[in-house]
């Protein structure tokens, strides 16, 4: 009889089997008045990199853009940091770091012209996940492949999988 866990990406350890048994789309959202619904990855990279301030210059009002970002660790910066940053353009030092996806929605929905991103589960009525690319962080588009902040949710043991891991495994996929 094995351990199990149930977890986000770990970094390689040896002895370790990983299985994915879901996706997690992580969504850029705004405050359900912001008029802006659509931005393209440049855009959200420039937002974050604090070269734009303005909704104004994304097609939205003129209202001052807050930017949320989340704190080291946490399974959505990773991908956000992979996919929508790079190594010469980092997040902005005016960026206000959030402790958890709860605490990101609730900042969302409470700060005029905020933007921040949590898992897509996460999500209140009072946020509205943005579309990249013209693509919604929807649960069709994140199983075909076509959204492109995923986060891989997996079956963590110790070794290969036990048999109770297995039915288990089996259960949940």
């Amino acid at each position: 009889a094995g351990s199990l866990a149930i977890t986000y990406p770990l970094a390689v350890t040896a002895g370790i089997s990983e299985t994915v048994i879901a996706l997690d789309g992580i969504a850029v959202g705004v405050g359900i008045t912001n008029a802006v619904e659509n931005l393209t990855i440049a855009q959200v990279r420039q937002v974050f990199a604090g070269q734009a301030a303005n909704w104004a210059d994304l097609g939205g009002r003129p209202e001052a853009i807050t930017t949320l970002y989340r704190d080291e660790g946490a399974p959505g910066r990773d991908i956000f940091e992979r996919v929508v940053m790079s190594e010469s353009v980092r997040v902005t030092r005016n960026a206000l770091l959030v402790s958890s996806d709860a605490g990101m929605v609730e900042s969302i929905s409470a700060a005029p012209g905020a933007i921040g991103y949590a898992s897509l589960r996460s999500l209140t009525p009072q946020v509205r996940p943005l579309r990249l690319d013209g693509v919604p962080p929807s649960a069709t588009a994140i199983q075909q492949g076509k959204y492109p902040l995923v986060v891989p949710v997996l079956l963590v043991t110790q070794g290969e999988p036990g048999a109770g891991a297995r039915s288990f495994l089996t259960f949940v996929q």
